[in-house]
């Protein structure tokens, strides 16, 4: 199983701070994960984009995986983290698997 010490992409934050992300994101309802996935991305915040993916990672749909879900404006994570710039975060989103085409 790939986790954040031997995924080659790391965290950004400490281990403790990103445990707290972790229960913040097992927090969240099914509506608020992708909101929050998108925004976070949005902002390169890959740790808060890992935890999400890890604790609600599983929520795939028939038609994408969890990681390409679309915020009310159809925009993936993905599509925010690269229009803003964020290297590491869509690093960490290819990873998932995101669609980049």
């Amino acid at each position: 199983t790939s986790t954040y010490k031997n995924d080659g992409i790391g965290l950004e934050g400490t281990d403790a701070e990103f445990q707290e992300l972790l229960g913040q994101a097992a927090s969240l309802t099914p509506e608020e994960t992708v909101t929050e996935l998108v925004d976070c991305a949005r902002y390169g915040e890959s740790d808060a984009v890992r935890a999400i993916c890890d604790k609600h990672g599983d929520n795939a749909t028939a038609e994408a995986p969890f990681v390409d879900s679309e915020n009310a404006s159809g925009n993936t994570a993905l599509h925010m983290a690269c229009a803003n710039g964020h290297k590491h975060t869509c690093r960490f989103l290819l990873s998932r698997g995101a669609n980049h085409l």
